[in-house]
């Protein structure tokens, strides 16, 4: 109605969305289905609310957040060699003085 009512939205209004509401309850059982038939442990997809863009952004970002912290990042260990490089370097650039 909004998008009817006010003038600074009709550009957001097409005539399909008239028809796209009559098969609403059949667009929410395919994507229902689809999200159930796809979604894995591994990959799993994650339904956010989008009527506040502020809190959407909030939920996308506790996800990412959640979800890096399961994959306990490290560095990477330095072998006997690189030690020795490193060390070798910081005396090189050390004498540039």
């Amino acid at each position: 109605m909004q998008r009817l009512e006010d003038p600074d939205k009709h550009w957001k209004f097409s005539p399909n969305d008239l028809a796209a509401r009559e098969r609403w309850d059949d667009y929410q059982r395919a994507y229902e289905q689809a999200i159930t038939n796809t979604s894995t442990h591994g990959a799993p997809w994650w339904i956010m609310p989008a009527d506040r863009k502020w809190a959407t952004r909030a939920l996308v970002a506790q996800v990412i957040l959640m979800s890096m912290r399961k994959l306990d990042l490290r560095y990477p260990t330095l072998d006997d060699e690189k030690r020795e490089a490193i060390k070798l370097a910081l005396k090189e650039l050390r004498n540039e003085k």
